[in-house]
């Protein structure tokens, strides 16, 4: 029987943050138009539509932060913020027609792969059922808040919510807060509200890395030349991507073979600390002891003169419980009162309560459960962040290990390429069933871990740094080694040889393993 007769839609996207638009873009660019997106909120956007709080923004290059094929030439900031990175997303997905092809307001509960007919059977929230040929997730890891299990949270009486639920109208003139984390989202927010509470109070468990923030207006003569002239735009673009890299490799990925660029960094961070801080006991506090990179660095010019306010402190004690009235910390016996609690305290991703990895249920061939087989059995393996064994026609954008790049963007257009890639082979070879193999996989993981062996996760000092890099079991399975230009190359150069090709009467086309096994680690950093 013809497929088209068995399935609702040949391809089906879950999500429409940046990674479903930009599977949604190299599909239809390469003609497979046979699609559909499904979309739980009610509009595009994904962590940049749930992600309203004040201050909120990119914090790499904003020339970085945009698709391959539809470089925006008029970003007004070096660091964009966050209203100008929505509507890029939009305006790029109306440019492709893709609200046409996208169902808003519909969650997907489940997946279960139909192994006869060669079709994922996914369920909606509603209760509707959806077949397609082929299935991509592309929910990304950061939807899945997480909320600190403090004693008495849901007693507290004022307003208490999450960063990435910010209430849109909000207040917070004259009103005493709380911001409990300091994380990226914190980093931004508290110079913001620190100039309009009456009082706020940060509660630190572990101090951050910051770097110096080079950030200023794109000029607008500039704007315009980049507008008129694409080639200087592209050249702009091709030498940031480059020295940001490079910057990445040296300094995250290969820091045991680079370590005087390493304390160089490190001594960046604590002048970034002494240029804006007197008090000798917040420079103390403020300065981490573990190593940088260990988790996500971030960048601020301002944040640490915050705490040089007389309306702001900072609050290292640990917090013991919430009252109704307020917070206690560890060792306190009366709570200090707030009208706002705000919880700055980022996302489950790889520990075991994370609700994003997978973000619903995704059961494979012979009844595999995707949740228990990463948390449970192997640990988070995927094939260059895109497929994983045992799942037929499945891929993930954005998947474990990522892919590599530069910015989210890059890393999801890599994993697109490598998807269009497989279904252009599956068509050609007429044997629609995909299937990343045991073997590459193996070989992919293998050597990522060489790679990695003297990235900063390696080498550094990381204990104590309450790192999401880290999964429950301690492992570090959140970085790529691949250099971004070898890995455009190798995700469709590596489909022949790393993915099997079968029919629906389970014809199989093997590897050609022999001739055209990827060296993976080729192009190291």
């Amino acid at each position: 029987m013809d497929s088209s007769q068995l399935t609702d839609v040949e391809i089906l996207i879950v999500g429409s943050g940046l990674s479903g638009i930009s599977s949604a873009l190299a599909l239809c660019r390469n003609g497979f138009t046979d699609l559909m997106i499904l979309e739980a909120a009610d509009c595009p956007g994904g962590v940049w539509r749930d992600n309203r709080y004040p201050g909120v923004a990119c914090d790499i290059p904003s020339i970085l932060y945009q698709y391959r094929d539809e470089k925006n030439p008029d970003w007004s900031k070096l660091y964009v913020e966050g209203d100008e990175i929505l509507e890029y997303l939009r305006e790029v997905q109306d440019k492709y027609g893709l609200p046409q092809k996208t169902r808003y307001g519909v969650a997907v509960q489940s997946a279960v792969y139909d192994e006869s007919n060669a079709l994922w059977q996914v369920t909606t929230s509603e209760g509707e059922s959806l077949r397609c040929r082929y299935l991509i997730k592309a929910t990304g890891a950061f939807n899945s808040p997480k909320i600190p299990s403090f004693p008495g949270l849901e007693d507290f009486k004022g307003e208490i919510f999450h960063t990435a639920q910010w209430p849109e109208g909000l207040d917070l003139s004259g009103k005493r807060v709380a911001v409990i984390g300091t994380g990226a989202s914190a980093i931004q927010l508290v110079p913001l509200v620190a100039e309009c509470a009456q009082q706020l109070t940060v509660y630190q468990r572990t101090p951050i890395w910051l770097l110096p923030k080079p950030d200023f207006s794109v000029p607008s003569v500039m704007r315009r030349a980049f507008k008129k002239l694409p080639w200087l735009h592209e050249r702009y673009h091709r030498l940031a991507h480059k020295s940001i890299g490079h910057f990445l490799a040296v300094a995250l990925v290969s820091s045991g073979n680079h370590p005087r660029f390493h304390r160089a960094l490190e001594w960046a961070g604590r002048w970034n600390i002494r240029r804006q801080l007197k008090r000798p006991e917040l420079i103390r506090q403020f300065t981490p002891d573990y190593s940088l990179g260990c988790k996500r660095p971030s960048f601020s010019n301002n944040y640490y003169r915050t705490f040089e306010k007389s309306n702001v402190t900072l609050n290292t004690s640990g917090i013991e419980k919430l009252t109704p009235s307020g917070v206690v910390t560890k060792g306190g016996t009366t709570a200090e009162p707030f009208d706002v609690i705000v919880l700055a305290t980022g996302f489950n991703i790889l520990g075991e309560a994370s609700t994003s990895l997978p973000a619903f249920s995704i059961t494979g061939r012979g009844g595999r459960d995707l949740r228990h087989y990463w948390h449970e059995q192997v640990g988070f393996k995927a094939f260059r962040g895109a497929a994983v064994s045992g799942f037929p026609n499945l891929f993930l954008n954005l998947g474990i290990p990522y892919a590599g790049g530069t910015s989210w963007y890059e890393t999801a257009d890599m994993i697109s390429a490598q998807i269009v890639a497989c279904l252009k082979a599956a068509q050609s070879k007429k044997r629609p069933i995909i299937e990343v193999s045991d073997a590459a996989v193996d070989r992919y993981m293998s050597a990522m871990d060489t790679m990695l062996s003297e990235s900063v996760q390696r080498v550094g000092n990381c204990s104590g740094s309450n790192s999401y890099y880290y999964d429950s079991k301690g492992n570090n399975p959140i970085y790529s080694a691949e250099r971004p230009d070898v890995t455009w190359a190798q995700a469709i150069q590596s489909v022949e040889a790393s993915y099997v090709f079968s029919a629906v009467e389970s014809e199989v086309v093997a590897p050609e393993s022999s001739t055209k096994e990827e060296n993976p680690a080729v192009g190291a950093v």
